[in-house]
């Protein structure tokens, strides 16, 4: 019983850090486990009831969760994502996410895509 009584404290140091850190683990939304401001994925054509603003969908795979998310953009950009969902090149997309759409600040070919075309 004093050796159950002794370990009972170090067995308890070595739990908690464990248990914190799965308490964690999940408490941030889906979209926020990408790198950084990124998305990768491959690019559709907009649904016919889509907001203004949107030009693509992106399908993003992260975590065998499969996401999409509405892109909004302008301008070249608008016109890039165009021609990057002709090719059906993956790419990569960086901007702002809100409520299920991409805010668009950047567009290019995902690095994977590179590798494999070479």
């Amino acid at each position: 019983m004093k050796k159950f009584l002794f370990a009972l404290p170090l067995i308890a140091a070595l739990a908690v850090p464990v248990l914190i850190k799965s308490a964690n683990a999940d408490d941030t939304p889906a979209e926020t486990h990408a790198k950084g401001d990124h998305h990768t994925g491959i690019l559709s054509a907009k649904p016919a009831d889509a907001k203004d603003g949107v030009v693509a969908v992106l399908t993003s795979k992260h975590h065998n969760e499969e996401k999409t998310f509405n892109l909004i953009a302008t301008g070249d950009l608008a016109t890039q994502i165009a021609g990057f969902m002709k090719n059906g090149t993956k790419v990569m997309v960086k901007g702002a996410v809100t409520d299920g759409a991409i805010t668009v600040t950047a567009v290019e070919v995902a690095k994977e895509h590179v590798k494999k075309t070479n």
